[in-house]
């Protein structure tokens, strides 16, 4: 999937399949103010988020300065199943960046 740095809302919900079942990702512009659909991106923080409904969330920060990417951090990985390890966030290039995790589905044990 990929994100339009120069045309978006202030705050994106999009819904993709992974292993067969839907899973959202928001992209939410944390200052939310001066706001121009048509202008480039502002310098400023973007979270983005990852959710698998009832399994996890994944969150990280993404810094922007004249339409690039200056930093990636911040990675909040909560499971509500299961549980997340090897977790790590990171600015691949000027564009791109990723919160990866590894996520062991455990099933609760009735007692």
């Amino acid at each position: 999937m990929s994100y339009d740095l120069t045309d978006h809302q202030p705050i994106e919900t999009f819904t993709i399949e992974e292993d067969g079942e839907p899973v959202e990702i928001t992209i939410t512009d944390d200052s939310l103010i001066n706001y121009n659909l048509f202008a480039r991106i502002a310098d400023k923080t973007y979270t983005i988020s990852k959710n698998k409904q009832n399994s996890w969330v994944i969150s990280y920060k993404v810094a922007i300065k004249s339409n690039k990417i200056t930093s990636a951090y911040g990675g909040q990985f909560t499971a509500s199943q299961g549980s997340f390890s090897n977790t790590s966030v990171s600015k691949i290039s000027d564009y791109t960046a990723i919160g990866k995790g590894s996520w062991k589905y455990r099933v609760q044990q009735q007692t």
